[in-house]
């Protein structure tokens, strides 16, 4: 998987604690360790420094009082029992699990930005709502742990924008083309379709062993094949734009999209 060939494990490799701590209030986050691998998690509200930072305009992110430590645990070690590699995918990527309330007309489900990486954000929507439309009536370990796997999978795309040459030098955000997302009736800037396209292909793959163990979650199937229509014309799109890539972005991580998930 292409996010490998970004990660330097030594380079990530101490305890990152003091910075964790600095995203929060005055009070230190809680860790919880899974399988030797320690993670940090907190509801404290943002510092005023680190709120300004977030590309967030329609919402504010509140303080959550709510223990979600132990429905993380949960749904980390349910994602053990699926397969490894997607534990080891998100302890490389996801070191902090920050739970808040949201206000405002957009309620999110979880987000990374950019800004943060090795930080990602949940609301209580995490619990039960997987984007863009499936709803539970309420908490099931298996949506959180999608949605936990489906950010850890934006922070590896994240780093690999940030710190490899992907797109072309004269790649331009502000005069690029923008793409039609035809079920989102939107349209999406080049690396948001980037973003789009790997998380689709990798959650297929996902539900699809997760199916494997347990055929009861049936929900999945729908899922599974509304997912790969979108995929497919994701994966498309990015080989329409094959000139807005460089060499090494297009063959390490466009053409090494499956044609089929």
């Amino acid at each position: 998987t292409f996010y490998r060939t970004f990660l330097d494990e030594e380079q990530f490799a101490d305890d990152n604690s003091q910075n964790f701590k600095r995203i929060g209030t005055d009070s230190d986050c809680s860790s919880f360790t899974i399988s030797g691998k320690k993670f940090y998690y907190t509801t404290k509200g943002l510092h005023p420094k680190v709120s300004e930072r977030l590309p967030i305009s329609d919402f504010d992110l509140l303080e959550n009082d709510n223990a979600y430590d132990q429905k993380i645990a949960a749904s980390l070690n349910f994602i053990q029992t699926i397969n490894e590699r997607y534990f080891e995918t998100i302890a490389d990527f996801i070191k902090l699990f920050y739970f808040t309330g949201v206000s405002g007309g957009n309620q999110i489900t979880s987000a990374t930005f950019p800004v943060f990486p090795f930080c990602s954000f949940f609301s209580e929507r995490s619990m039960f709502h997987l984007p863009p439309f499936y709803q539970n009536k309420g908490y099931n370990k298996y949506i959180l742990s999608e949605n936990i796997y489906h950010e850890a999978i934006h922070q590896s795309v994240n780093l690999g924008i940030l710190t490899q040459d992907i797109l072309h030098p004269d790649f331009d955000y502000k005069t690029a083309n923008k793409i039609r997302i035809p079920w989102r009736n939107k349209f999406w800037e080049l690396d948001r379709v980037l973003h789009a396209a790997f998380v689709y292909g990798h959650l297929i793959c996902y539900r699809r062993e997760v199916l494997l163990k347990y055929p009861a979650l049936t929900f999945l199937h729908t899922l599974i094949d509304e997912s790969r229509g979108c995929y497919t014309y994701l994966r498309n799109e990015l080989f329409k734009a094959k000139t807005d890539f460089t060499a090494f972005g297009f063959e390490q991580l466009v053409k090494k999209l499956p044609a089929t998930c």
